[in-house]
């Protein structure tokens, strides 16, 4: 055994009604070791705790992400609300905020509408765009979003009460586009 070395036990799956041992020996196994440990290091590094530390300090991290995570939905969807009241008729264009305030601001203000609610926003590499009906409202969002995705490269799908997609935009189209869009919104 002294010629074997280190070993190293990686598993032992239940299998065939009996046990697999999945190993390492020798110089994999100091190899596969050394790399062990010089990850440990770096991340206590990076977390500036020591290495018997790092388990307890990423916890703690993990659970402030979770709370962060909650209070931006909280503030989402305030802003949402904030948002879904402004604007008149036709395209209400959201200048940040990607896919998921969107989609919030196009379900609130859909929600109690008789009309379409037509929403649009930019993210990467192009324009998200929701279009929604609301419970009283009339009419195929599906046709809606044909008469606007043939105002440039957009694809999407969904319901006749609700349909969303995006809208692929070359860098420094992305005023042209809106414009085009606000156009045809106020045109239907």
């Amino acid at each position: 055994t002294s010629e074997i070395g280190v070993v190293r036990m990686l598993s032992s799956p239940r299998y065939k009604g009996g046990t697999r041992i999945v190993f390492s020996a020798g110089g994999r196994a100091r190899g596969e070791l050394r790399a062990a440990h010089d990850t440990l290091e770096a991340v206590a590094r990076a977390l500036g705790v020591p290495a018997a530390e790092a388990l307890a300090s990423t916890g703690r991290l993990q659970a402030q992400l979770e709370a962060l995570g909650t209070e931006l939905g909280r503030t989402r969807g305030a802003l949402a609300h904030a948002l879904a009241q402004g604007g008149g008729p036709g395209l209400l264009w959201l200048g940040e905020g990607g896919v998921e305030l969107v989609r919030q601001v196009a379900a609130l203000r859909s929600r109690d509408a008789e009309g379409m609610a037509v929403v649009a926003g930019p993210v990467e590499g192009g324009v998200h765009l929701v279009v929604a009906r609301g419970a009283r409202g009339e009419g195929d969002a599906r046709v809606v979003w044909a008469r606007l995705a043939a105002v440039g490269e957009g694809r999407g799908g969904g319901r006749p009460e609700r349909v969303e997609g995006r809208f692929v935009v070359a860098e420094g189209e992305l005023e042209a586009l809106r414009a085009r869009l606000e156009l045809a919104v106020s045109a239907g």
